[in-house]
């Protein structure tokens, strides 16, 4: 995990307003995350299955927030998914899907700790509130959250072999 860059006091401010207004719902079931509420912007996943033909790709709205559509831009230029995270943030030990690049950048807001797995040992990182992180998705990795609200927003990028026609 690379430590990109740190917001402003003020694009903290608007970030977590902008975040507390979102309608986020529990979209993922599955055994490693739980009550984590999300809402994808303009591609999002569906995070079944590839083997199995159950992955699906689907076209949603763009954000329409200036300083959310700066970050991805800025740090993430090819970002063609944005999943913003809310609720119980905490995740088991994974490998992001299929259906993504490896290379993701991770705005958090909130507190939090995540652990990747790494060829020389578990890499442990304090995630602080406001600060981007790049990291890489294909390596195992959890998080557990450690403040008592916590937000994420991650841009991705869709590999071009799964993106609708």
């Amino acid at each position: 995990m690379i430590h990109l860059a740190t917001l402003t006091q003020e694009e903290r401010v608007a970030l977590w307003a902008w975040c507390r207004t979102q309608s986020l719902e529990v979209v993922t079931h599955s055994s490693y995350v739980r009550g984590r509420t999300e809402r994808w912007f303009r591609l999002g996943s569906n995070l079944q299955s590839l083997p199995k033909g159950r992955a699906k790709i689907v076209h949603l709205p763009d954000v329409e927030d200036a300083l959310v559509l700066r970050i991805g831009d800025t740090f993430l230029p090819s970002w063609n998914s944005l999943l913003l995270c809310g609720g119980n943030t905490s995740i088991e030990w994974h490998r992001d899907h299929g259906h993504f690049l490896n290379e993701a950048v991770s705005c958090n807001l909130g507190r939090g700790v995540i652990q990747e797995d790494l060829p020389n040992g578990v890499l442990r990182t304090e995630l602080v509130d406001g600060v981007i992180y790049a990291l890489d998705v294909s390596r195992p990795h959890l998080v557990t959250q450690t403040s008592t609200e916590r937000y994420s927003l991650t841009y991705r990028t869709i590999a071009t072999r799964y993106l609708p026609r």
